[in-house]
């Protein structure tokens, strides 16, 4: 069964993990929009999934990732993003 279409059961309510994935993109667009001042799609219309192979794909990903804010013009420099997950390395 592909995980999209698995129950997942928490605190008597279950749930499949698209219909949790639509609840989280709903409310965080809903948010993202309303900080951001604007109105509109703000996700793409499809989640977009992908098997990683390797180490070296893996780190290619996450590069794009953290490249995200620099290409939506919301920063100049990736580590001027906020809320990115990475700590400074010592």
């Amino acid at each position: 069964m592909p995980p999209s279409c698995r129950t997942i059961r928490r605190g008597g309510t279950s749930s499949t993990l698209t219909e949790r994935l639509e609840n989280l993109k709903w409310y965080t667009a809903l948010k993202g929009n309303e900080i951001l001042y604007r109105t509109g799609a703000f996700w793409q219309h499809e989640s977009y999934d992908h098997l990683v192979r390797d180490a070296e794909e893996l780190e290619r990903i996450i590069q794009y990732i953290l490249n995200n804010p620099v290409k939506a013009g919301l920063v100049k420099d990736r580590r001027d993003w906020k809320w990115h997950y990475l700590k400074p390395r010592r």
